[in-house]
């Protein structure tokens, strides 16, 4: 044995019916795993179908909220304090609000950071 090259495959201890049951049981534990991991995949994949459905929609409401809005408005909430009267910063304030709702902007130091973008000249130091 000492100058063979050849491996010789690990005894397994027992009979030959004894290990071809205990591969019998072994193949079936495996093919149980590999149905279970197919479902799995197949449940994974219809969730991402969902997913990508959801995002698709979310994406058509992103664009529709975004002409609604349109450029030309955002535009127009553009302007000077300081040749503003009270009744225009009050409308000024109202838009900017009404923006925030459409956008789902909540968070107080993002308002002001969005806010500051519209405001020119001495209004905006």
């Amino acid at each position: 044995m000492a100058g063979n090259n050849e491996m010789e495959a690990p005894r397994r201890p027992g009979t030959a019916k004894q290990r071809l049951e205990a591969l019998e049981n072994e193949n079936t534990r495996l093919s149980f795993v590999v149905e279970t991991l197919e479902e799995k995949v197949e449940t994974m994949e219809v969730e991402i179908a969902e997913l990508y459905s959801e995002l698709g929609e979310s994406r058509s409401a992103c664009q529709a909220l975004a002409e609604a809005l349109g450029e030309s408005n955002l535009a127009d909430m553009r302007r000077e304090m300081d040749t503003m009267d009270a009744k225009e910063v009050e409308n000024f304030i109202f838009d900017m609000e009404q923006y925030f709702l459409a956008t789902n902007i909540v968070d107080e130091a993002r308002k002001v950071s969005t806010a500051t973008m519209y405001l020119t000249g001495d209004a905006k130091w």
